[in-house]
């Protein structure tokens, strides 16, 4: 049993994650002592968002005081503003204007997990299946992939939206053998998109000031 657990940490650790972050409309630019509400984490789950959210603040904390919307949801309903105006895809300008009075918050971010792959867990492949004529289709089979659109609001300028994509592979680990090689990935393709969620908000901490 201990030997199990201990090959399944070592696919775990040995596993390598690629990430991509290509920026759409400009780095996010944050100043920090300010207040940034998460509008929405669209393909979470709720327990995920919620454990994501806890997550970010206190990733943010030194910096970025971070609330999440469910959570102040009540606070704006009872200021008037309607449910279906603060969960719609794009919030309207009026929209914007009163969750900062109410809120008094600086900053949205709204994430949207784009897509997420799960390859499979295990895969043998022979000398003859490695060669560089058929190597390129079993390349990618044990990779599972994600990827996640944040976009940065700054409601003092609520037209100038920042948005980036992280894009992470979470790679098998290669056992080399004789015949061929062996590829194990004890991962899937929500750890994957946990990670992009993780390496999105480590890249806007970056980018507070």
């Amino acid at each position: 049993m201990r030997y199990i657990l201990f090959l399944l940490f070592v696919a775990i650790t040995a596993s390598c994650t690629n990430t991509k972050i290509s920026h759409h409309s400009g780095k996010p630019v944050i100043q920090s002592g300010n207040r940034m509400l998460i509008t929405s984490m669209q393909g979470f789950s709720s327990n995920q968002a919620m454990q994501l959210a806890a997550e970010t603040r206190e990733k943010l904390s030194d910096d970025l005081f971070t609330v999440y919307l469910p959570e102040e949801e009540y606070i704006l309903l009872k200021e008037g503003l309607l449910y279906d105006s603060i969960h719609a895809t794009k919030l309207s300008e009026e929209t914007k204007k009163k969750i900062k009075e109410t809120l008094n918050v600086r900053y949205l971010l709204d994430v949207k997990l784009l897509n997420n792959k799960t390859g499979d867990s295990y895969g043998f492949y022979t000398n003859n299946e490695l060669n560089r004529y058929e190597e390129p289709y079993n390349r990618n089979q044990e990779t599972n992939t994600a990827s996640a659109l944040f976009t940065v609001t700054d409601l003092e300028q609520p037209s100038d939206n920042r948005s980036f994509t992280v894009k992470v592979n979470i790679n098998p680990l290669i056992i080399d053998e004789e015949e061929g090689e062996q590829r194990v990935n004890v991962t899937d393709g929500n750890t994957a998109s946990l990670k992009a969620y993780r390496k999105g908000i480590k890249r806007i901490k970056k980018s507070i000031f």
